[in-house]
């Protein structure tokens, strides 16, 4: 008698589907842990830093000579510097007088960068809680309004 080979079960496409969307909440890169909704500072040039939130994670970021390497989804948040007082539709003198220079601006601005880019850890507040803090060092900001880099403009307005 001749025996049988077990069935194997063809996976669904489906199935093949939510294998390739799996959704990561954090990654682990050069013994440090990032997670989904924490914000940092990347590197921007050499002098330069910026923030931004982790959004997303993309498993295999597909640099052909570090395949392997993450990349990650970023929300980028505007500093002070980044606007133009003139079309945000603020005076030059409250520009100056009430927009500080920890404050930073969510925006509709994402990015996938490498998670290499990351430069250390920092905390957006609320103005109510930053007004609460007792000390404040430069990796810790907040904001109050939203920023549309599109259209330049604060939501809500100032």
């Amino acid at each position: 008698m001749q025996k049988t080979k077990p069935i194997q079960k063809q996976k669904s496409d489906f199935a093949k589907q939510a294998l390739k969307s799996k959704i990561y909440r954090k990654v682990s890169f050069k013994n440090n842990i990032y997670a989904i909704g924490e914000t940092f500072l990347f590197k921007e040039s050499e002098s330069t830093e910026i923030v931004g939130k982790l959004v997303e994670i993309v498993p295999e970021g597909g640099n052909s000579a570090h395949p392997k390497w993450p990349m990650i989804g970023v929300q980028w948040y505007y500093k002070k510097s980044d606007l133009d007082y003139k079309k945000v539709g603020v005076s030059e003198e409250d520009f100056n007088k009430f927009i500080g220079e920890n404050e930073v601006f969510p925006s509709n601005h994402y990015d996938k960068v490498y998670v290499d880019c990351i430069s250390k850890k920092c905390q957006v507040h609320t103005i109510e809680k930053y007004d609460e803090l007792e000390t404040i060092d430069n990796v810790t900001f907040f904001t109050r309004a939203n920023y549309d880099p599109v259209k330049r403009v604060l939501d809500p307005p100032f």
